[in-house]
């Protein structure tokens, strides 16, 4: 009798592990589908970057703004958007790729993670609206 109350005592103590280890995992994973992938770049300098795009090849940056009007596309490859940034009356050009498959409207606000490509190219990488 006694080794069926330990046995009782043994299952329960273990369900109970068993189901605080998968709470812990599924916060865990929550927390991480829900991370901002861009909360750790810095905003992309503007002044410095229009003074000297070059130098800013290889760089990742986070641009905050919205989205002025469609440039020029081709559905194939992407899309150039002019973009006004946050805090600014200016527009610059930014490419997105096709792959990131956005529905873009002018006016729309965005949060953008992006990478200066070559000739100092604004390649979007990312897009959070906001």
């Amino acid at each position: 009798m006694a080794l069926k109350q330990n046995n009782r005592r043994s299952i329960t103590l273990n369900s109970g592990i068993l189901i605080l280890f998968g709470m812990i995992s599924l916060a865990i994973f929550i927390w991480y589908q829900n991370a901002d992938s861009m909360g750790d770049m810095d905003e992309i300098p503007i002044e410095s970057y229009l003074d000297s795009p070059l130098n800013f090849v290889g760089n990742r940056y986070r641009l905050t703004g919205q989205i002025d009007d469609l440039i020029k596309g081709d559905m194939k490859v992407g899309r150039i958007f002019s973009v006004i940034p946050q805090n600014y009356s200016i527009r610059i050009p930014v490419f997105i790729p096709e792959s990131l498959s956005a529905n873009l409207h002018a006016r729309q606000r965005f949060q953008m993670g992006l990478t200066v490509k070559e000739n100092g190219l604004l390649w979007i990488d990312d897009l959070k609206k906001y």
